[in-house]
């Protein structure tokens, strides 16, 4: 091989050494601002479950608490109607045991489609 070729190929070799190293460096630059990016996002999005995990907290607790009332609510229905029911001729206590069930079956109902009216039950 002549000493021009041997020149030029070194020289080609040296130039291809060189746009490497460039584009080493760019993506080094490239990946670090991706990591930034990344990590940017990662917070923003852990910020958003955390104040997601506060409103389901307080969404929980709220249920809890309307499942306490409810219950609450049921027991004196029920010494209500036992009352009422003990005080009417037996000929009205069937009728006013299937009215109590429909009474406590429409609040039911009522409960679970304000539930879903806000999108906290299934549809």
């Amino acid at each position: 091989m002549s000493d021009a070729v041997a020149t030029d190929v070194t020289e080609a070799l040296r130039a291809l050494r060189d746009a490497v190293v460039r584009l080493d460096g760019k993506l080094e630059t490239v990946r670090s601002e991706m990591h930034a990016e990344i990590t940017r996002l990662d917070s923003k999005l852990d910020a958003r479950f955390d104040r997601l995990d506060t409103k389901l907290e307080t969404l929980s607790e709220r249920l809890r608490t309307t499942e306490h009332e409810q219950a609450a609510v049921s027991a004196k229905l029920d010494l209500l109607t036992d009352r009422v029911i003990s005080r009417l001729p037996s000929w009205w206590q069937i009728p006013a045991i299937l009215g109590s069930v429909a009474g406590v079956l429409a609040v039911i109902y009522a409960a679970i489609e304000f539930l879903r009216l806000h999108g906290w039950w299934p549809a």
